[in-house]
């Protein structure tokens, strides 16, 4: 084995220790957030006794092994998980943008009559769609059995994503704020309850806007080579965006659906009645404020 085919298989073999590294923080994180302690906790222990074991080998020192033509069999079973790489690109993808577009919904049936705040976000959404889709082609027509370095689609894709749910969510606490100025003295259960729902739709969305916040500092930090070691933090953070964005959208869905009335009272001061906040069928209301267009309503 020549000297060039020897670092030609350290490099793929390295690359491919950071993909089993990466995917088992994911699958770590997944087993634990949803419950499955046990088996996350014994991937954990089988992944560090292996690792144990190829670096230091049965009697606690190096070993080397000579396989023939291990380049040309990475390649054979690169070829045939290449499959299951595109879904784990798209699906994350699709992921994030479902949470994304159900956050911006509520938040755009929230401001009804506010046509500013409604066309901000509509436009954040198709622009988060766009950026998101395009960094999923990017991300699968360079797809190989090399690690490639993060593009630029990669952090301006989160950018995007951390706007549309920052802007959600500062429009979620406006809202509140308006509901509490506007009735300050009601104590009844139906505006305690909208009050709740409020606060935990404000709540979930600032803790995910942080774990956005948290990841994407994480990966302009690796992709410019500020600190080199940041493959623990990388797949930490990658993996616990991936969770948020399962959790952001269920949260907004079942608070929402949480009140199956409408709130019938009014401000003192001459403010509108409640306005539908949910749809036909599902009412969820809160105090709608005058404004002309492009104000907060």
């Amino acid at each position: 084995m020549t000297l060039d085919e020897q670092q030609e298989i350290s490099v793929l073999v390295s690359e491919y220790a950071q993909y089993a590294f990466f995917d088992a923080i994911t699958l770590i994180l997944c087993f634990v957030s949803y419950g499955a302690t046990f088996p996350g906790a014994f991937l954990l222990l089988l992944i560090i006794a292996v690792y144990s074991l190829v670096a230091n080998g049965y009697w606690g020192r190096p070993q080397t092994a000579m396989l023939q033509g291990l380049l040309a069999q990475a390649l054979v079973a690169w070829e045939k998980v290449t499959r299951w790489r595109y879904m784990a690109t798209w699906g994350s993808t699709i992921n994030l943008l479902l949470c994304d577009t159900i956050v911006a919904w509520r938040a755009y049936v929230l401001f009804q009559h506010a046509k500013f705040w409604r066309f901000t976000l509509a436009i954040l959404v198709v622009s988060n769609i766009s950026v998101n889709v395009a960094d999923a082609i990017w991300d699968t027509i360079n797809l190989g059995p090399k690690i490639a370095a993060p593009s630029i689609l990669d952090w301006v894709s989160i950018l995007l994503s951390l706007v549309v749910n920052g802007v959600a969510t500062m429009l979620f606490a406006w809202k509140a704020w308006s509901y509490h100025q506007c009735m300050p003295s009601s104590t009844s259960r139906k505006t305690r309850r909208a009050d709740n729902i409020l606060t935990l739709l404000i709540d979930s969305g600032a803790i995910f806007c942080a774990i956005q916040a948290i990841y994407l500092v994480v990966l302009l930090l690796f992709e410019y080579n500020v600190i080199r070691s940041l493959q623990w933090p990388l797949g930490i953070a990658d993996a616990i965006s991936i969770i948020g964005s399962s959790f952001n959208p269920v949260a907004v869905i079942v608070l929402s659906q949480m009140d199956n009335s409408r709130l019938n009272e009014e401000c003192t001061s001459g403010q509108p009645q409640a306005v539908t906040l949910w749809s036909e069928n599902i009412y969820f209301s809160t105090i709608d404020m005058d404004t002309d267009e492009g104000a907060i309503s």
